[in-house]
C-alpha cells in the first residue's frame, strides 16, 4: 500500500531566530546600505561644481582681457604732446 508513495520528513520541532537592532543603528545602517548611491551622487555633484567652476573663470579671464584691450586710448600720450606743437592756428 505504500509502496509508490514518496519518504518525506517531516520536522518535529521547529526554531525561530529573531535580533533586535538599537533605534540608534537604524540610520547608521540604512546610510551604510545606500552609501554607494550617496557617494555616487556626491562624486557627480563635485564634478559639476568643478566644471561649473571651470567655465566662470574662464568667462572671467576672457571678459577681463577684453576689456585691457578696449580701455586703452585711442591715441597714445607721445602722439597727444607732438600734435599740440603742429597747431597751425596758435598765435
Amino acid at each position: 500500500m505504500f509502496e509508490n508513495v514518496p519518504r518525506a520528513f517531516v520536522p518535529v520541532m521547529w526554531f525561530e531566530n529573531s535580533a533586535d537592532v538599537p533605534s540608534q543603528m537604524i540610520f547608521k545602517m540604512k546610510l551604510l546600505a545606500n552609501l554607494k548611491d550617496i557617494l555616487g551622487g556626491s562624486g557627480w555633484a563635485i564634478f559639476g561644481l568643478g566644471f561649473a567652476a571651470i567655465i566662470i573663470i574662464g568667462i572671467i579671464f576672457s571678459t577681463r582681457r577684453r576689456r585691457r584691450e578696449d580701455t586703452g586710448p585711442i591715441l597714445s600720450e607721445s602722439l597727444v604732446d607732438e600734435s599740440d606743437s603742429e597747431n597751425v592756428f596758435h598765435d
